[in-house]
């Protein structure tokens, strides 16, 4: 049985965004949620996923505005660059969540070279730590708790 999880609309910067989550119940209780985020102005930073989940489409939604925020701001260092410096950026966490690596996927034709690459990093590293209460960014449809579900919620609010 499919069922609309929710239609969101909230604002980044000058960007109204709207986020769209489905889910469909399947067979042994599991989940599989489907959801996109798409930005009216911005189609390149269209985003959409298919996951398993156990957890709650809030805890999602909270945590899902905080890879976004990074993602726009890439977006926008590559606008005040004049063109697309940095195609790709994989944040990695370990299994107690925490930053572990950021890397970066530079356009062939950057002139930017290694201090710029260096420099691009270190801002990107600012942003997650701004960020740092949702560190599970390629992890972040695994609550821990509703304790934990909560302040994610509460923080998420403070933030947008």
């Amino acid at each position: 049985s499919k069922f609309n999880l929710s239609l969101r609309i909230f604002q980044m910067g000058e960007e109204l965004v709207a986020y769209i989550g489905t889910a469909e119940q399947r067979y042994g209780g599991g989940k599989l949620t489907a959801w996109a985020v798409v930005f009216p102005s911005r189609p390149s930073l269209n985003y959409c996923r298919r996951v398993r989940n156990t957890g709650r489409d809030e805890t999602h939604f909270a945590q899902l505005c905080a890879l976004l925020k990074i993602l726009w701001q890439v977006d926008q260092m590559n606008e005040d660059a004049g063109r697309r410096e940095i195609e790709k950026v994989i944040v990695k966490t370990n299994a107690r969540r925490f930053v572990t690596s950021v890397q970066m996927e530079l356009a062939r034709v950057s002139s930017l070279g290694y201090v710029g690459e260096r420099r691009h990093k270190a801002a990107i590293m600012e942003i997650i730590k701004s960020y740092r209460q949702f560190v599970a960014l390629d992890m972040y449809f695994a609550p821990t708790s509703d304790a934990h579900v909560d302040e994610v919620n509460s923080l998420a609010k403070e933030v947008l």
